[in-house]
């Protein structure tokens, strides 16, 4: 989405990417023989989708889901950087739901959602972490683990208020 900024390619990979194109994948070749070896059933066609594609089928279905739900992601590990990508689908939705039916008028999910991690890698730059100014994001790290630190920090991914010391960020 324009604007949204750049993400980790690895976690996006993991967000966008359905269940037949995992198994295409070398480490999906390993989880397909050994699903085969130990006689384990692939998962149910519901659960086959990319984890984007299920998060736009149930949220975006008003059948299932009220416009005025609250909505609340969290997620621990690799689960706080899926948890932070799927806020920016749903932040980006209500955007474009906002600019749709009138420019001035505010994003719908911005009241109504919040987003809390645990020990969460970084997922992206300044630009992404924009998408996040008017939704309510909690992040919570152990300064002694090495998971919040990954990848790297570099001058896309540190923050106005984040500076780099002989001390550490």
């Amino acid at each position: 989405m324009p604007g949204a900024g750049f993400v980790h390619r690895g976690f996006n990979a993991i967000f966008e990417t359905s269940f037949a194109d995992r198994l295409k994948s070398s480490r999906g070749i390993y989880t397909s023989l050994k699903r085969k070896a130990l006689r384990i059933q692939p998962p149910p066609e519901i659960r086959q989708h990319s984890i984007r594609e299920t998060l736009e089928s149930i949220l975006f279905n008003s059948e299932l889901v009220s416009p005025n739900a609250k909505i609340y992601i969290t997620g621990h590990s690799l689960g706080g950087a899926l948890a932070l990508l799927a806020g920016r689908v749903l932040a980006n939705a209500g955007r474009s739901i906002a600019g749709n039916n009138n420019p001035a008028s505010e994003n719908p999910y911005s009241a109504n959602l919040a987003i809390c991690t645990f020990a969460a890698p970084r997922v992206g730059d300044n630009a992404f972490k924009s998408v996040f100014n008017d939704i309510s994001v909690f992040r919570y790290v152990n300064t002694e683990d090495v998971v919040p630190t990954v990848p790297p920090a570099t001058s896309r991914l540190l923050g106005d208020d984040m500076n780099l010391t002989p001390e550490g960020l």
